[in-house]
């Protein structure tokens, strides 16, 4: 009975591998979201919208439920049930949609959408930006946060074209009267530049004489900020514009440390990246892919529970303190791939969900990254569906994957490897299963 239980995890093992591997061509097909940032989100002068219904992307554009958008722009809400047209109006505004029509009217003037309107569990969903524009507003997309911008304050359009390396709108505020030195929310157009990454408007703002060595309530400079994103060029050219190579001492966050620790590379090395390789010491992944057997033997420390002749199972001890197993894959005698596997029973849903995120946070405070998690969901409607109903995130990936409909999925590519971390459902042991997988880069 042991040995068909320990040959049913080495077949696992082998099947999770091929998952990993084909999940990436499976992405082009699914419905995936950055998981972490699966809801969509959205603000005007950075007050945020509250969607009752939420919003999605289809084919690039943004919909969103058209009484929520209307009422936060200030516009009086229609709806003709007859015509099946959404209206929005003020003294000087009128916007009509149609559901399921391409063709919209601003004050009477034909606009081709990008997308139609439509009705979704209920909901009419229009398109955001379009609606946004129409009003006034001048919109900015955060890939990374999921999020959207939409500015009508004169002032606050200097920040925001700032962060969002937008040099064309930032060019045009400056040469209104703007100063680089104006500050919101205790920071001024440099730090936000260099917080959003922003090359084109940093250079602007540095060659406006923008002061490179400004520093937020919370010890952030544009330097640092340069060096966490290691972006080298951004942190060679506030350096070439006076930057100071300062070091703070309340350094209590992680990101700050690690920013540090990326300008120490750069100032040492040349490179944000380089000493970083060098320091990395995951107890997960205890010896380079093409090592022997007897070298994995030698330094895994719990007990080998089966060994074949390209393969090696160990237990494993995982983050939660439960014993999981470990998977030695070789070829031609070489190591060529590491599979972890924890199980959890069919009731237990939540603590799998917080291995899975634990994970993440592990592998974030080895490799000093920011480590994103993608929704693996069968379609979209799958996706859409499950949201309108569970509110609670926990509760909706307990159903949804269990019946089969998600998987968590997130891969982080190091110095000639990559690790994989994924949670299913596996419908023949009946358990939740968090697979984290060490393999070569191709």
């Amino acid at each position: 009975m042991e040995m068909k239980k320990y040959y049913s995890i080495s077949l696992k093992a082998t099947i999770v591998i091929a998952i990993f591997l084909s999940l990436v061509s499976w992405q082009n097909t699914a419905s995936i979201v950055e998981a972490e940032e699966s809801s969509i989100t959205a603000a005007i002068d950075d007050k945020k919208i509250e969607f009752n219904t939420p919003p999605y992307q289809k084919q690039g554009t943004t919909l969103v439920p058209f009484r929520a958008i209307f009422e936060a722009l200030n516009l009086k809400v229609g709806w003709d049930s007859a015509t099946q047209q959404v209206t929005g109006t003020s003294d000087s505004l009128n916007v009509t949609l149609t559901i399921n029509s391409k063709n919209a009217y601003v004050n009477g003037n034909r606009v081709v959408l990008s997308q139609a309107p439509e009705v979704v569990n209920g909901a009419t969903m229009i398109p955001l930006r379009f609606v946004a524009e129409a009003s006034g507003g001048q919109v900015y997309w955060d890939s990374k946060k999921r999020h959207i911008d939409i500015v009508f304050n004169e002032r606050l359009k200097l920040f925001k074209s700032s962060y969002y390396n937008d040099s064309k709108s930032l060019k045009h505020w400056l040469d209104n009267g703007y100063s680089v030195e104006e500050k919101y929310n205790g920071l001024t157009p440099l730090l936000y530049a260099a917080m959003g990454n922003a090359w084109d408007t940093l250079n602007l703002l540095l060659k406006n004489n923008a002061n490179p060595d400004v520093k937020s309530a919370s010890n952030w400079t544009p330097l640092l900020w340069a060096a966490y994103h290691q972006n080298d060029d951004m942190v060679k050219r506030l350096l070439e514009y006076g930057a100071s190579e300062r070091f703070v001492t309340d350094s209590s966050t992680y990101d700050l440390k690690l920013a540090q620790t990326r300008l120490a590379n750069y100032l040492n090395n040349g490179s944000t990246k380089r000493s970083e390789k060098r320091q990395i010491n995951d107890p997960y992944f205890v010896a380079p892919l093409g090592s022997t057997k007897a070298k994995i033997k030698s330094l895994v420390k719990t007990t080998l529970v089966k060994e074949e002749s390209n393969s090696l199972l160990f237990n494993k001890v995982f983050t939660n303190g439960d014993i999981g197993f470990q998977y030695y894959t070789f070829e031609n005698g070489k190591l060529v791939d590491v599979a972890h596997l924890l199980n959890f029973d069919s009731y237990d849903a939540y603590s799998a969900i917080d291995e899975f995120f634990a994970q993440l946070t592990r592998i974030d405070n080895v490799y000093g990254t920011d480590l994103k998690y993608t929704e693996v969901y069968a379609t979209t409607s799958d996706q859409r569906t499950y949201e309108s109903i569970y509110s609670n995130m926990y509760e909706r990936y307990e159903m949804a994957i269990w019946l089969g409909d998600l998987q968590l999925f997130s891969r982080y590519e190091a110095d000639g490897y990559r690790i994989s971390v994924l949670l299913n459902f596996d419908d023949d042991s009946y358990t939740y299963s968090v697979f984290v997988m060490y393999d070569a880069i191709d």
